[in-house]
């Protein structure tokens, strides 16, 4: 009895394990890219948002010193990715992420047009015009 009991147990582990070795690889999509300006020059530093169009949860990543971003991890679905960066027109393209792939979104920032605010306010200089008072204080 000792000898069949290994033995019937050994086809149920093993269909065990091979469940589980699926159910383990079955991850959620993932997007990479790399952020360029127009004339080719990798952009560091970019805010990339992912936002799923049904849900709307959002996430949010930066690029690295080689322009690269990667989000990992994504619930399949429709996708909206906006990038952003100080000095070029924002944008954003739609995709559709499918689960266990990775999908390639390159992107190109167009220079944006510079603008500065300058506020200027001015308090006017108060007079005493009712005293006759001299000063010495300069």
């Amino acid at each position: 009895m000792r000898a069949s009991l290994p033995r019937m147990l050994l086809p149920l582990i093993c269909v065990a394990l091979i469940a589980l070795s699926g159910w383990a690889q079955q991850r959620g999509a993932e997007v990479t890219g790399v952020v360029k300006d127009s004339s080719g020059a990798v952009i560091p530093g970019a805010e990339i948002t992912l936002t799923n169009q049904l849900s709307g949860v959002r996430k949010v990543t930066l690029t690295n010193e080689a322009g690269f971003y990667r989000a990992i991890d994504l619930n399949p679905g429709s996708y909206r990715i906006e990038e952003q960066m100080t000095g070029f027109r924002p944008s954003a393209v739609r995709v559709v992420l499918e689960t266990s792939k990775t999908s390639t979104v390159d992107m190109t920032l167009e220079v944006g047009q510079l603008t500065e605010q300058v506020t200027v306010t001015d308090k006017a200089v108060v007079l005493e015009t009712q005293s006759h008072t001299i000063s010495n204080l300069i």
